[in-house]
């Protein structure tokens, strides 16, 4: 009978073998698939769609850009508009004062009783 540490060199001297077979002629395949002409159009395709996949992905970011511009056009345009209604609302809110303060100050001086106090005096009366 043999004894154990026979057994298994003899063992290991079957087992040790085929995976590292195994792997030199799966690294030897490798080397030589590189330069195989199917590696190679694989590869340019490859790159092909890469290419194109770039593109197109570039291509939805510059449409997506100009989109967002002319939105923002569009707001700054209604935002133009809506702050000159408001100056032409305020110009005419301030003709419209104007015309009745001096409305009411002729109408003081008609019933004689027209107000002596200045700008200031008012202003004055206002911080106190």
């Amino acid at each position: 009978m043999e004894t154990a540490l026979a057994i298994l060199w003899r063992v290991l001297k079957i087992c040790i073998p085929v995976p590292v077979l195994a792997i030199l002629i799966l690294l030897a395949w490798w080397q030589l698939d590189k330069s195989s002409s199917v590696r190679l159009a694989v590869d340019k395709a490859v790159d092909g769609y890469t290419h194109v996949t770039e593109l197109a992905a570039a291509n939805a970011r510059i449409y997506e850009l100009e989109r967002q511009k002319d939105a923002a056009d569009k707001a700054a345009d209604w935002l133009t508009h809506q702050i000159e209604a408001l100056n032409r609302k305020q110009v005419a809110d301030d003709n419209i004062n104007e015309k009745k303060d001096i409305t009411y100050a002729q109408a003081l001086k008609d019933a004689g009783r027209g107000c002596t106090l200045n700008d200031a005096d008012i202003d004055g009366m206002r911080d106190e």
